[in-house]
């Protein structure tokens, strides 16, 4: 296929008058007026982008991370609706035997993916999202599956499926995190969160292997002057990329504009920590074992506590451009290349030959108007 008549995003800016072919799953070549009999598609004008890639998601459409293997293969379908190509199923904490159905879950999930192929987001692996947390942070998480770090602990979680987990958001300042944070590098990225670290026990956790901050300024202490704490570090210590909840509930436009100016874009990841009511409107829900309620778009707990969010990784994209005011070159990075570099997954997220053909095509709005996956359309508005 020749994709033709697009507003390409080729590294930091915008081309026009280029087309790309993809041969199979790959892009084969960027040129101009490229020859040949493939099938031809007008973009229209349309900006054609590198797929978005959402590194923090519990659940979508009615769907949970926690739920098993059938559940995540519908997050899939539902994600590429949004232009997301590629996900990391996310699971909260709970005790072990749950947490196990859940890792192992995603691991059925991505091999079902690789034997029918994708017709969704794929599947890239797990996020564990606990259970390896500070109870004094655990915002939505149970505390009945806050569990103390060890590799004995890890090892009776993930079992066979240990080699699908990409990302493990872990508080640094509890006992046994170096250890297991020890244990499970250099296979699994680290990311400090759930956490009241000092500003010099993050410091330390870098050099263990942590990389990134799991939804920054939530789930920990708030930055004071004299002890910086999780939020200080992270904007100090170039160490760290810094995961953003761009919905303007979790973070204020101002606060979403200071972890860009301290960061820069290349080290900020949007990401939607999205629970399963996203896209199903307000009413009831559940969050692993937690009692949700969705009221304006917003999940909180009973208590008034948010409880992740129903954020979509387009719309994240779209605030941050409109209402941020960050350039779309970089939002739009923000979303792919960036998040997908974060969790080694470097054959994607730019427009170049012999990358992964996940691409999508955006309106002028922002809006997706078709998904592709591994070349193949897996959504059309």
């Amino acid at each position: 296929m020749i994709i033709s008549n697009a507003k390409m995003l080729l590294g930091d800016r915008f081309v026009t008058g280029m087309e790309v072919r993809i041969n199979g799953d790959r892009i084969a070549e960027l040129g101009v007026a490229l020859g040949g009999s493939d099938e031809r598609l007008d973009a229209g004008g349309r900006v054609l982008a590198p797929g978005y890639c959402d590194i923090h998601i519990h659940g979508y459409g009615g769907h949970d991370t926690m739920d098993g293997a059938e559940a995540v293969l519908e997050m899939s379908r539902g994600l590429a609706t949004r232009g997301c190509t590629t996900f990391l199923a996310t699971t909260c904490s709970a005790p072990v035997e749950p947490s196990a159905f859940a890792v192992r879950g995603v691991k059925r999930a991505m091999q079902v993916q690789r034997a029918q192929g994708c017709q969704g987001a794929q599947i890239a692996g797990c996020h564990m999202e606990g259970p390896f947390i500070n109870d004094a942070k655990r915002g939505a998480q149970d505390p009945n599956g806050i569990l103390r770090p060890s590799a004995e602990t890890y090892e009776q979680i993930v079992g066979e499926a240990g080699d699908i987990v990409r990302l493990m958001t872990i508080a640094p300042e509890i006992e046994g995190a170096r250890e297991l944070c020890l244990y499970v590098r250099p296979n699994v990225r680290l990311a400090v969160g759930h956490s009241i670290a000092t500003a010099e026990q993050v410091e330390q956790a870098a050099s263990w292997g942590c990389s990134q901050i799991t939804h920054m300024f939530n789930g920990m202490n708030a930055l004071h002057h004299r002890e910086p704490g999780v939020p200080g570090q992270a904007l100090a210590d170039d160490n760290y990329s810094v995961q953003l909840i761009a919905d303007l509930v979790h973070l204020h436009r101002s606060t979403l504009r200071l972890c860009y100016n301290a960061k820069g874009y290349e080290r900020c990841i949007l990401i939607t920590d999205s629970m399963s009511a996203t896209s199903m409107g307000d009413g009831r829900y559940m969050l692993g074992a937690l009692d949700v309620i969705v009221k304006n778009g917003e999940a909180r707990l009973p208590e008034g506590n948010l409880a992740g969010s129903t954020l979509t990784i387009d719309r994240a994209v779209r605030n941050m451009i409109e209402t941020v005011k960050v350039p779309a070159e970089q939002a739009l990075q923000m979303a792919s290349r960036i998040p997908a570099h974060s969790i080694g997954l470097d054959d994607r997220g730019i427009i170049a030959a012999g990358r992964r053909a996940d691409l999508v095509l955006l309106d002028a709005d922002w809006s997706v108007a078709r998904t592709i996956v591994e070349g193949k359309t897996v959504y059309t508005k």
